[in-house]
């Protein structure tokens, strides 16, 4: 996992980008006290709408954004603010680490992990334990740490999935 700090300003810049090399998962936290607004292009250049028009995170709220081969996240909010987004490979589910909340739905309705172990989905975490039920669709799985809404399938940005 690699951390990527921003210091965010009003407009895109070149500064608070990520380009994907690989294909990856992120997980997009907005750490200042204002909104954060976000867009993914599909190359290098910056988004053609401005950031008030881009995807909207508000303060202390995180998103998971799966980025593809070649793609940048870029990132803009009023200063002072700051934002951090932790960068995770796309890797196989035997490395504890997968790249949908779906994959592992799918997961935990064929198998059982061991007791205790954690793994992560779309960016976010979770404990396998026996007979936990606090998740409907994810028996076995509970929560890692603070419980999100994110857990039980919503967006982020308001859509339940």
């Amino acid at each position: 996992m690699v951390s990527m700090p921003f210091t965010l300003t009003a407009a895109w810049t070149e500064e608070n980008r990520y380009a994907a090399v690989d294909a990856c998962e992120m997980l997009l936290s907005n750490t200042s006290a204002s909104d954060l607004r976000w867009a993914r292009t599909t190359g290098p250049a910056a988004p053609s709408i401005t950031p008030l028009q881009a995807h909207l995170l508000h303060p202390g709220n995180s998103l998971s954004v799966p980025l593809a081969e070649g793609e940048t996240l870029w990132v803009a909010g009023g200063p002072p603010g700051s934002a951090v987004a932790d960068v995770f490979d796309r890797v196989a589910a035997s490395d504890n680490m997968l790249v949908s909340r779906a994959a592992l739905v799918s997961l935990a309705a064929a198998s059982q992990g061991s007791e205790g172990e954690e793994v992560r989905a779309g960016g976010i975490g979770y404990v396998w334990s026996a007979g936990a039920d606090a998740i409907p669709d994810m028996p076995g799985l509970k929560p890692a740490n603070t419980v999100t809404l994110e857990h039980f399938g919503a967006q982020g940005d308001g859509v339940t999935g």
